[in-house]
């Protein structure tokens, strides 16, 4: 199995901290349809996952399309967090396909305000398709982020506070069919603190495939706290158990 692994890091500077966002990609050759059941082989970034924050599952977050792109009819954006990924490199069904016509953007809202650890998404495809580039934005409120604002100055003059941007650039290198993942990160072990994050997405190749969005966070102390009472409940009704049957 062929892997091609690239990490990429930058610093923001703020007036209080100094964080550094790593952008780690990889990608697994993989070009028969059956094995697409399977996004378990990443190595060096989290794989597709059904019980992240903004998986449907959890009832957390909503996702929506702010702008008039050229997303597929009848595809809802909410597959992009039910936790599955495509069956083969070439599925419609299963995926977000779009061209670069428009900005192509989503907007995941969280539901509330939450401490980020890493945000990962996911594509398969051949060709030229597999090449995408991805902008994080964020923000505690609600903007604009339709298709009168086109380009990234002008995301940051309504308000959207920039993470950061990978391009996957595969196509270049490694022609093969393949899965490809994109893990955001922080040094800080905190990504951004917020309740709607924009995936702006840029197609290489002219069209490309999405097929998930994860969202991992950190728990708040008081669900730390339960979770930690709930353990030392199990543990001394389980002892009492024990003790009563001698």
């Amino acid at each position: 199995m062929k892997k091609i692994i690239m990490i990429s890091s930058v610093c923001f500077l703020t007036a209080v901290t100094q964080a550094a966002v790593v952008v780690t990609t990889e990608k697994y050759a993989n070009t028969t349809p059956t094995d697409g059941a399977t996004w378990d082989k990443f190595t060096t970034i989290a794989n597709l996952s059904s019980t992240d924050y903004a998986d449907a599952s959890q009832g957390n977050a909503t996702i929506s399309i702010p702008t008039a792109n050229a997303l597929q009819a009848g595809v809802n954006p909410s597959i992009a967090l039910d936790g599955a990924g495509q069956a083969n490199d070439n599925e419609v069904a299963g995926s977000m396909f779009f061209d670069a016509a428009a900005p192509n953007r989503f907007l995941i809202d969280l539901g509330s305000e939450v401490e980020v650890s890493s945000f990962s998404a996911f594509a398969w495809h051949s060709e030229s398709r597999q090449d995408i580039s991805i902008t994080l934005y964020r923000s505690s409120t609600l903007l604009n982020a339709d298709e009168t604002i086109t380009d990234g100055a002008g995301l940051v003059d309504e308000g959207w506070a920039g993470i950061q941007t990978v391009s996957t650039d595969y196509w270049g290198t490694d022609a093969t069919a393949g899965q490809v993942g994109v893990q955001f990160t922080d040094t800080s072990g905190t990504l951004f603190t917020g309740r709607y994050l924009l995936v702006d997405v840029e197609p290489a190749g002219g069209s490309a495939f999405m097929t998930e969005f994860d969202v991992q966070v950190i728990p708040e102390p008081s669900s730390i706290l339960l979770f930690g009472m709930g353990s030392l409940l199990a543990l001394a009704g389980s002892s009492y158990r024990r003790r009563a049957r001698r």
